[in-house]
């Protein structure tokens, strides 16, 4: 998957798994911010060494939303989805 862009932001109730994946992906951990706004949610900036960022917040929501530029599309759907994004 080459990516050229990638900045998501992934809103999850269990945001280890999400940070587990982008670990694996070479993503470090950046900072952490805790109790943000009214819901106390939890957000984890990460990094990875080509300059990409994610970040993953811990909520009430189970959704995710990500914005990325790839260069083929159906490779990356792919392969989020062979790992349990949808």
């Amino acid at each position: 998957m080459k990516i050229t862009s990638f900045n998501p932001l992934i809103v999850t109730k269990d945001s280890a798994s999400a940070i587990a994946l982008f670990e694996s992906l070479g993503f470090e951990r950046h900072h952490t911010k805790e109790g943000i706004s009214d819901d106390n949610i939890t957000d984890v900036r990460m990094k990875h060494p080509d300059g990409y960022y994610v970040d993953v917040s811990q909520g009430d929501n189970e959704w995710t939303m990500i914005r990325i530029n790839v260069r083929d599309l159906e490779e990356t759907v792919a392969f989020l989805e062979e790992r349990g994004f949808h």
